[in-house]
């Protein structure tokens, strides 16, 4: 019987959220990042206290310390059992710490960023392990997952809406979050969505833009469809895996429209070149 090399047992290892929990851990208490100019050794945690906290653009609520600070974010316990939900949240607050140290001109260290190069790769290599990414937000660095056909549509939007467009991945699950971010930009799409209704020609960006507006009227998007005027059985009955399911079909129907956006405008590009 062949035996697993090495290299099987490493790509066939899973990472366990508990296990990469506590390797963050160990690389925000415990790792030694500077030795100072009096010897002492600083952790990242220490250095967060002493040169970040008072600044920390999360600390919106009078936080008297670090430890304050953490158990509102609810970051308070990092022992136990862990979820990736709790592993993302420790990364957002580790790089929202970091960003804020390298920022300050004051912060002795600023020029030092290869010291934090463990720190830096333990969140790399998590992140890799998970197919997720950090992206930056106007409020902070957030945790998203990959996803190519949401990057190749964000590139082609401006922004306000690709900042929109990333924050629905980030909400896995929450479905109070994910109905806002669509009502968002439901709103922003608006005008294009019912330009390409009107348009008398049939073709897929007035199919895709009929199919979006059909979701968002009739599954608890733009309206309550469980009472009033607006209620029908089918949406008075949903689960939340089957609420979530229709979200999803609904965002993945606004990355279909942008594309197909996209695509009319260059065919028309195309059909002018061809007329000259």
């Amino acid at each position: 019987m062949a035996r697993k090399t090495l290299y099987d047992i490493i790509e066939e290892n899973e990472l366990k959220p508990t296990v990469a929990f506590a390797r963050l851990r160990y690389y925000y208490e415990r790792d030694i990042i500077i030795e100072d100019d009096w010897g002492y050794q600083q952790s990242f945690k220490k250095l967060v206290e002493l040169y970040a906290f008072e600044i920390l653009p999360i600390r919106n609520a009078g936080q008297i310390n670090l430890s304050d600070l953490m158990k509102d974010i609810g970051l308070n316990n990092l022992s136990g059992e862990k979820s990736f939900d709790d592993v993302f949240l420790f990364i957002e607050f580790i790089m929202c710490c970091y960003d804020t140290l390298m920022s300050q001109v004051s912060f002795p260290y600023r020029h030092n960023s290869n010291s934090f190069k463990n720190l830096i790769n333990c969140i790399n290599g998590i992140l890799s392990a998970t197919n997720c990414k950090l992206v930056k937000t106007p409020k902070g660095k957030i945790v998203i997952q990959e996803d190519q056909t949401a990057e190749e549509v964000i590139k082609k939007v401006d922004e306000s809406l690709g900042i929109l467009l990333y924050k629905y991945k980030h909400y896995k699950n929450d479905l109070n979050d994910k109905k806002q971010i669509l009502c968002n930009i439901l709103s922003t799409l608006a005008p294009e969505i019912q330009t390409a209704k009107k348009n008398g020609t049939k073709n897929r960006l007035h199919d895709v833009a009929n199919r979006i507006d059909d979701i968002a009227n009739n599954f608890n998007v733009r309206h309550n469809n469980t009472v009033g005027k607006d209620k029908n059985d089918y949406a008075s009955n949903l689960t939340d895996v089957e609420q979530e399911y229709w979200y999803d079909a609904l965002y993945e129907a606004i990355l279909l429209f942008i594309l197909e956006k996209d695509y009319d405008k260059a065919k028309d590009k195309l059909q002018k070149l061809r007329n000259k």
